[in-house]
């Protein structure tokens, strides 16, 4: 992972038998920001296994340039035998050993660089010789052919009389689904004959209409109605297919089956014919999938009584139309719709919340009444739940803006707070998030409700005990009375 911008040498001291690794060592120093010319050394033993290493990492480059890079097809390169790296170990091993006597001649390393230029070509030569008699080098597959190939095969067009080449037809692509049973049973009973028609196809009408669960239809009834409609028209091709093979086949009359009156409406009394138009009424087939999410979503952001708020979100759907569905969703839905429950206790959770809101404005309305000038008199009965982040000050301003604005405008609750000259300076209260000023607002209304309890509690229990206490003696009254006095001093 490392991207060498500065550097501009590369030194190879050991290579790799994967010539890709030397290759990406090679690349960490060419990333982009480089601005230098790069040389890359390679340090090789002369006469050693080393060059065995570098040859064949050669020809693994030539293969894959051939081969893998152009996008040819070949088997994989098969891995050294035994015999083979014994070879490669042993080679130059007397060269080595004779080369001890020398290890204090002069070292000219100009001599060496030479040297290795020279290898490096012996080697290039090598590898460019193998290609040039490869067969890789006359294979194409754009689909020509080079002179070679065309000669070779003009002579088995000449032996194609030997029949080497078997004749295995045409090829049949048959499309295949993931249906594997379908597959077996295929396979068991052999090809599939197709059904010839017997007869005169159903007509569509006589077809129950289709209905989704929040349409609110009487699908019940409804399929009961075609079912009839159904088994007349049956009985009507029956009867049709027996006077056709009859004697009466010159007969011109028409086939009746239920009577003049009920073949008329295709097997329907009058009575059905108008319950049929009846159910057909009652639903509400214009209203779609989205408009059930959006009005199961708004029930529950809303309450299920709020049709104007409703209707707002629903688009192309008046207070009058939400009513008459909410009726319809309130009746028929434990019935009509699958995961009723699930519904109905989504909605129940929202006007829980819906409520709890209610009480918690209520709260604040009744605190904020009792003063005459709330936004400088407001008094918090804190206790233990005081806290050193925010003043009075700043939760009377929250709790006075929240009542004038309404639940659950934090945003403009925010805007409001930077805007007032109380806090130019208060640096504070002007940072906090609509969040934090969300769950300071219900905190304070947690120490209201708290006491509105505690006064409410105090108040009934006063009144309980000056009604079973009764009328009291003089000397209590007087002490009664003596107290203000005593607390005015």
């Amino acid at each position: 992972g490392l991207n060498l911008q500065k550097a501009n040498w590369v030194v190879l001291f050991d290579s790799d038998w994967n010539p890709q690794v030397d290759i990406q060592a090679m690349d960490r120093a060419h990333r982009i920001g480089q601005t230098k010319d790069v040389m890359i050394y390679r340090f090789i033993t002369e006469n050693s296994v080393e060059e065995k290493v570098l040859e064949r990492a050669f020809k693994k480059l030539f293969l894959d340039a051939m081969v893998v890079q152009q996008g040819r097809l070949s088997e994989k390169h098969k891995a050294a035998s035994k015999d083979e790296l014994l070879d490669m170990i042993r080679f130059g091993a007397d060269t080595v050993i004779r080369m001890a006597d020398d290890e204090g001649a002069d070292f000219d390393i100009d001599e060496v660089l030479a040297k290795a230029k020279m290898k490096t070509k012996e080697m290039n030569d090598k590898v460019k010789e193998m290609a040039e008699s490869s067969m890789a080098h006359n294979f194409t597959m754009d689909g020509g052919a080079t002179q070679p190939m065309i000669e070779m095969l003009q002579g088995e067009e000449e032996g194609a009389a030997s029949n080497f080449f078997l004749d295995i037809g045409q090829r049949d692509r048959k499309s295949r689904g993931y249906n594997v049973d379908q597959m077996y049973r295929e396979q068991v009973s052999g090809k599939k004959e197709q059904k010839q028609p017997t007869g005169p196809k159903m007509p569509k009408h006589l077809i129950t209409p289709q209905f989704a669960e929040f349409h609110f239809f009487n699908t019940q009834r409804l399929d009961e109605l075609y079912a009839k409609k159904r088994d007349w028209w049956n009985r009507l091709q029956a009867a049709i297919k027996e006077k056709e093979g009859s004697e009466k086949k010159d007969d011109e009359g028409e086939v009746v089956v239920d009577g003049a009156e009920i073949d008329a409406k295709e097997g329907w009394t009058p009575e059905e014919m108008d319950e049929s138009a009846a159910l057909l009424d009652e639903g509400f087939r214009d209203w779609s999938k989205k408009d059930f999410s959006v009005f199961k979503s708004a029930c529950e952001r809303h309450g299920r009584t709020a049709y104007e708020s409703i209707s707002q979100e629903l688009e192309n759907k008046d207070a009058e139309e939400v009513e008459r569905y909410s009726a319809a969703f309130w009746k028929l839905g434990p019935s009509r719709i699958a995961n009723w429950d699930s519904v109905e206790k989504q909605i129940e959770k929202g006007e829980g919340k819906i409520q709890k809101r209610q009480e918690c404005m209520h709260a604040v309305k009744r605190k904020v009444e009792r003063y005459a000038a709330p936004w400088q008199q407001l008094k918090f009965q804190y206790g233990n739940a005081k806290g050193k982040a925010f003043t009075e000050e700043e939760d009377r301003f929250i709790v006075c803006m929240c009542h004038q604005l309404g639940y659950g405008r934090w945003e403009e609750l925010k805007y409001e707070v930077r805007r007032s000259w109380n806090f130019r300076f208060d640096w504070f209260i002007k940072s906090r998030t609509p969040k934090e000023l969300e769950a300071r607002f219900k905190q304070l209304v947690r120490l209201i409700e708290k006491e509105f309890e505690a006064e409410d509690a105090g108040g009934a229990g006063g009144a309980a005990k000056r009604k079973s206490t009764g009328p009291s003696d003089p000397s209590s009254s007087a002490a009664a009375a003596k107290r203000p006095k005593t607390a005015a001093k």
